[in-house]
């Protein structure tokens, strides 16, 4: 049986979850209705400032570009040497692209890797468009990038996998 005070805890618990959901609402536009009037309010009002210049826009924008939303913690990645070649920039691709964009492509495994987000069919994939996400940043300014990403490793500089232990 609860008593008072944690019956007083979990209520405030559900109002802290129903007060984030609402401000997530708010703050991302989830509803479409909401999206479908604005974008007729815009067509109608073409002399009002354009998205950006007003605070709400300019908070959704400073929240977006905060580094917890971009990057997945925590992904397995893959660097695809058919479509970043010697000289080329490094890339790396998430295992859903591995799959269905470098299917038949060269692939070597980097394991997983801390905040980064997946370059396939950004500006380092010159004739590649992503077929998961066609509409991607043109780079990816948080990604770090070593050795690995060429198939060596970053310290003796050696061919990654070495060919050695197979």
């Amino acid at each position: 049986m609860m008593n008072f005070r944690q019956r007083m805890g979990w209520i405030g618990v559900g109002l802290y979850l129903l007060a984030s959901a609402a401000a997530f609402y708010y703050v991302f536009e989830i509803s479409e209705t909401y999206n479908r009037l604005a974008l007729e309010h815009i067509q109608q009002h073409p002399e009002e400032p354009l998205e950006g210049t007003t605070w709400t826009h300019s908070l959704k924008a400073q929240l977006l570009s905060l580094p917890f939303w971009g990057s997945v913690k925590r992904q397995a990645l893959y660097a695809c040497s058919t479509c970043t070649p010697e000289g080329e920039e490094p890339a790396g691709i998430c295992l859903a692209c591995s799959y269905e964009c470098h299917g038949s492509h060269k692939l070597f495994e980097l394991y997983t890797k801390r905040n980064f987000r997946c370059d396939c069919g950004n500006s380092k994939f010159k004739n590649l468009e992503c077929k998961l996400l066609p509409d991607k940043a043109k780079v990816n300014s948080g990604n770090k990038y070593n050795d690995n990403f060429f198939g060596l490793y970053c310290i003796c500089k050696r061919p990654y996998p070495d060919p050695e232990d197979e």
